[in-house]
């Protein structure tokens, strides 16, 4: 199969496959180039941002990233919504994304609902610039 401008982010794997075929292949994919957010000359996957998010109980699943601010400096805002706001660590949330990402991220806790949901592909990222 000959894949090209998918928008996927893989790696060349030159070694020769076990069935016996020595065409080049590619290994999985890591992620997608057009999911892509640049914050303040870091690389920023939507994805990863979810996995650390994720990894932490007292917020929900839903969230959004919004890039608030000037045109000249945006600033990315991450929006998270809690069931029990009170039992949410935001230093802790800061730091593991600070952690995973190598940039300082704002995050914000936001009352249940505020996020949009979406039947299809949820979108993720908004402008309030």
């Amino acid at each position: 199969m000959i894949r090209y401008r998918t928008g996927d982010l893989v790696s060349e794997n030159p070694e020769p496959c076990v069935c016996g075929r020595t065409m080049t292949r590619i290994s999985r994919i890591h992620g997608r180039s057009d999911d892509m957010l640049i914050v303040r000359g870091v690389n920023v996957f939507p994805s990863e941002i979810e996995r650390v998010l994720l990894a932490h109980e007292s917020v929900g699943a839903h969230y959004q990233l919004v890039w608030e601010g000037s045109e000249a400096r945006p600033d990315l805002v991450v929006e998270v919504e809690s069931a029990n706001p009170a039992q949410v660590d935001m230093a802790r949330i800061r730091e593991h994304l600070k952690s995973a990402l190598s940039v300082n991220l704002t995050v914000r806790l936001v009352d249940e609902g505020v996020v949009p949901r979406s039947q299809g592909k949820a979108v993720r990222v908004v402008r309030r610039l």
